[in-house]
């Protein structure tokens, strides 16, 4: 099966380096695979997904999504209409919508 999620050595830093919020994850998701990203608050759960949904960039290392680097992409708004599908937990939700059409 296709990869179509890939990361290496990926890093994330906030307040000019004093806070690694991710320290060279390695993560591989193949077509039609499900996954959880599990772990205790403060651990880059969020961080690690707003990186995958290209709602951010990371401070260094790669991210491909479908074989694109997203490195080498000046507009992450493109990549997200076209290849990346991203429901919100708490916020950004319509209510009278459904988790699909949301």
């Amino acid at each position: 099966m296709n990869k179509i999620v890939v990361t290496k050595s990926l890093v994330k830093t906030f307040e000019e380096g004093r806070v690694k919020a991710l320290n060279g994850v390695n993560l591989e998701v193949r077509e039609g695979e499900f996954i959880a990203i599990m772990g205790p608050s403060g651990s880059g759960k969020t961080t690690l997904l707003n990186i995958l949904g290209a709602l951010d960039r990371p401070t260094s290392g790669i991210v491909m999504v479908d074989g694109t680097d997203l490195s080498k992409v000046k507009n992450l708004d493109e990549i997200r209409a076209k290849k990346i599908g991203f429901v919100f937990q708490l916020h950004n939700l319509l209510p009278v919508l459904t988790a699909s059409e949301n």
